[in-house]
């Protein structure tokens, strides 16, 4: 070892680290650590029972998280654009689109006069009332130059619609029946405590 080797790494100095400044402060992270945004966790379940057989299974709690209608809605679009062409897809969604906007309107123009005390943030000029039809006029004017068969595909769509949720929507409706969480048992403190399970 040489005199300027020494100098440079000798007993009792100070030596810069290479490592990384992360693992030096104890905030390394190792690949089961990393989470990404949208993971998907996968859980595996051996059964107790040997050759058994599935009889059902509840997907209740999976259909409810928030991707599923969106998958199950792309999914259903897909397989419609595989037997159309693009201008019959390009018009049907435009029809969609123009109706969502006049029942957005119609929306607005209700609940002014259904929900006038309603918290709203800023107002438009020409009242409740002005902004929200010249939005159905518009609407109505841009699908009146659209197709003859659009009409009918949307009134079909519409009508399948419709049978969906009279047939299964209108019963398991939340709107309809809602969920009332249970209420914590009552508890006297002159009764005492209840019996402990342990």
């Amino acid at each position: 070892m040489t005199a300027s080797s020494t100098s440079r790494f000798g007993s009792g100095r100070s030596v810069k680290r290479v490592e990384d400044d992360a693992l030096l402060r104890g905030q390394g992270r190792f690949a089961d650590n990393v989470r990404v945004e949208d993971e998907l966790h996968a859980c595996f379940v051996r059964s107790p029972h040997p050759h058994a057989r599935i009889r059902s299974v509840d997907v209740a709690d999976a259909s409810r998280m928030p991707g599923v209608t969106t998958i199950l809605t792309g999914v259903a679009v897909g397989v419609t654009a595989m037997f159309t062409t693009l201008d019959e897809m390009v018009n049907l969604t435009n029809i969609g689109t123009l109706f969502a906007f006049i029942l957005i309107c119609l929306g607005i123009i209700i609940l002014r006069f259904k929900d006038p005390k309603r918290e709203r943030p800023f107002r438009v000029p020409g009242g409740p009332v002005l902004l929200p039809a010249l939005g159905i006029v518009s609407s109505l004017g841009l699908i009146y130059y659209l197709p003859p068969s659009s009409w009918w595909r949307f009134l079909a769509w519409l009508g399948i619609g419709a049978l969906i949720y009279f047939l299964y929507g209108y019963r398991h409706s939340r709107l309809r029946h809602p969920r009332v969480p249970p209420s914590p048992p009552d508890f006297n403190p002159a009764q005492g405590l209840p019996p402990s399970e342990l």
